[in-house]
């Protein structure tokens, strides 16, 4: 199994200098830390590959011993771009991809890994705004639609996924067909018209957050501290 790290953009709209995986957390942990925490108990470090731009020196100094892919031309490239270039050297493999911004419970990871098939992980929150990237479900519960655009969403799909290797080809063909401002996620929409089944794996109880803005810096920040002083 292959894991791929989504980490090219700049993320301006958090207001920082330095990539949002570097993003220090309490614990003196980055967004990075957590993410390498919660996979290496399942995956050796040889199997893991971060796609970076912005400052990659940056990233790549504090980890030299990951696998990493250049996307040159992140300021004018998404996702999907992203996600291609880490699979153009990867054949018949299963593969786990997440977004560089994500903050999550360590348990989500074991449960994409450990799900047998190919799986989105969403939450059905109830409130939904125009950033979270929506999904629904067709008649036999697989995933119909995932999008910034969906209408009457029954949740969110927050940016962890896992594919099969018997359907990497497929998605792999359905990424190269997206346009460069593209998520990742209309790759996925263009595979399932294509007969890709993929199932949504709810985590309703586990504590995820994507930092886009700096009140999800803030609300990450609350819930790692109250956490730890649980723990203490």
């Amino acid at each position: 199994m292959k894991i791929i790290i989504l980490a090219a953009g700049k993320g301006t709209r958090l207001g920082n200098n330095i990539p949002k995986i570097l993003t220090t957390l309490p614990g003196n942990k980055t967004i990075m830390d957590r993410l390498l925490n919660s996979i290496t108990p399942f995956v050796k470090q040889i199997d893991i590959s971060l796609v970076v731009g912005y400052k990659k020196n940056l990233i790549i100094k504090k980890n030299p011993s990951l696998n990493y892919i250049l996307n040159n031309n992140y300021e004018i490239t998404n996702t999907a771009k992203s996600l291609a270039l880490a699979l153009d050297n990867i054949e018949n493999e299963t593969i786990i991809w997440i977004n560089g911004d994500l903050v999550m419970d360590e348990n989500i990871f074991k449960h994409v890994y450990t799900y047998d098939g190919n799986c989105m992980a969403v939450s059905n929150k109830t409130i939904l705004d125009e950033e979270e990237i929506k999904y629904t479900t067709n008649s036999k519960g697989s995933i119909e639609m995932v999008s910034k655009t969906v209408k009457n969403g029954l949740g969110e799909a927050f940016g962890i996924n896992k594919i099969s290797k018997n359907d990497l080809n497929l998605f792999k063909e359905s990424l190269n067909k997206c346009a460069d401002n593209d998520y990742f996620e209309k790759g996925l929409e263009i595979a399932i018209s294509d007969g890709l089944i993929i199932n949504p794996l709810n985590i309703n109880n586990l504590f995820y957050t994507e930092i886009d803005f700096k009140k999800d810096l803030e609300y990450a920040v609350q819930f790692l501290k109250k956490k730890e002083k649980f723990y203490e």
